[in-house]
């Protein structure tokens, strides 16, 4: 009973890692790099798949609500670029999707633009309403 007890406590010790270094909660949401450069080849790629990359390349966290789960996108870079540009590259793939990133605490938000209004200055829309 004993030894299950350990390896139960040992198990949970390597499923958690110790951090011995205070974490900095001031980071805002953005790539952390490690440096270097990064290619991407995403082709019709599920969106999920792409942020868990950038996750891992840019140390960075996402939450992607389920109903964008299915969303696909495409960036492709023949050379391999800074990771703050391969950032650009991705916000501008979901701009094309009409999403966007939003900032919260240290994670970035996946969420949808919203729409313009109708006869609203500034939204494109010169029709004016009907009375």
């Amino acid at each position: 009973m004993r030894n299950l007890l350990y390896s139960c406590v040992l198990i949970a010790a390597l499923m958690v890692p110790l951090t011995l270094q205070a974490a900095d909660r001031s980071k805002p949401a953005g790539p952390h790099p490690a440096g270097g450069k990064v290619k991407m080849e995403f082709v019709n790629t599920k969106l999920v798949h792409v942020l868990e990359w950038f996750s891992q390349k840019a140390r960075m966290n996402f939450i992607l609500p389920h109903s964008y789960s299915k969303e696909r996108i495409t960036i492709i870079s023949a050379e391999p670029v800074p990771l703050e540009e391969a950032y650009q590259a991705l916000q501008a793939a979901l701009d094309v999707e009409r999403l966007r990133i939003k900032p919260v605490g240290r994670f970035a938000l996946i969420t949808r633009k919203p729409r313009k209004e109708k006869g609203v200055p500034g939204s494109g829309n010169t029709k004016k309403p009907v009375n």
